[in-house]
């Protein structure tokens, strides 16, 4: 049976029903609920991470037990890949504060790639600035693919495990990382799941002492986070900032860190 309506919102509900074998679905159309037949739905990739078998198993669960809580949302649609429908898609999103830097970006690329949109005329359907698409595309294309879903408010969803949030943008976001290093950073913090504490110290030696992630991670075992404040106040090594700027900065850094230059006397290793 050739499908009728496309999912706004609710896929993982929708997925979580059709497993069950269920045959109809609590539904939202046209701001009335009905019971949508599940073989007249169409789901397209949503802009949300897809669900793990665990996860899906454990939604399964709840539905049984509880039946459906939120009913999902459907409209009308022939090509459920059109521009009207990925904005609504969005938008509904958006307004439930339900997506994350990254899957807005992913949004935004498809918007322009696929639909030929604008930034401009994206923002005004949107009603999001023009400055956060920007940095959240940009955040999108900075991430290397095979953390595009372990970042975020529903990182738990995806079939990989899940980095903290804070963290994962604070590595894309600083200015000073290699994309190696970014890589390098994401892959610890994914294994490790440090603490905020641990990953400054670690991101600091990395970013600021120009130490590479395996020797940062060494290196934060052994400092004090107050030294590794000390380490780069500018007010204690002021004496070495005078010239070069940022690279000669980062150079002395690194010799304290290695032992090749002695370091400040208020700087003091475990």
């Amino acid at each position: 049976m050739k499908a009728k309506y496309a999912i706004v919102y609710g896929n993982r509900r929708f997925n979580a029903c059709k497993k069950l074998g269920w045959k109809t679905i609590p539904a939202l159309l046209d701001g009335e609920l009905v019971q949508a037949k599940i073989s007249e739905v169409y789901t397209r990739q949503n802009i949300r991470s897809e669900v793990n078998d665990s996860e899906l198993a454990e939604l399964m669960q709840s539905i049984k037990q509880n039946g459906v809580l939120q009913p999902i949302k459907i409209k009308p649609s022939s090509n459920p890949d059109d521009e009207s429908f990925v904005l609504e898609n969005i938008t509904e999103n958006l307004q439930r504060k339900d997506i994350t830097p990254i899957e807005l970006g992913k949004t935004v690329k498809e918007l322009k790639e696929v639909h030929g949109l604008t930034l401009g005329e994206i923002s005004v359907r949107l009603g999001v600035e023009e400055s956060k698409l920007k940095g959240s595309l940009r955040l999108f294309n900075d991430c290397p693919e095979q953390y595009k879903d372990s970042i975020g408010f529903n990182a738990k969803f995806s079939k990989s495990k899940p980095i903290n949030y804070t963290i994962g943008l604070k590595v894309l976001n600083t200015q000073f990382l290699s994309a190696k290093k970014k890589e390098n950073l994401l892959e610890y913090c994914q294994k490790k799941s440090p603490t905020m504490i641990e990953f400054n110290k670690i991101l600091s030696l990395t970013e600021r002492g120009g130490l590479s992630v395996k020797d940062a991670v060494r290196k934060a075992g052994q400092i004090s986070t107050v030294n590794v404040n000390i380490l780069f106040d500018k007010k204690v090594l002021e004496h070495n900032m005078k010239r070069g700027g940022y690279k000669v900065r980062q150079h002395f850094f690194r010799d304290i860190l290695s032992g090749v230059v002695p370091p400040p006397k208020n700087l003091v290793f475990k």
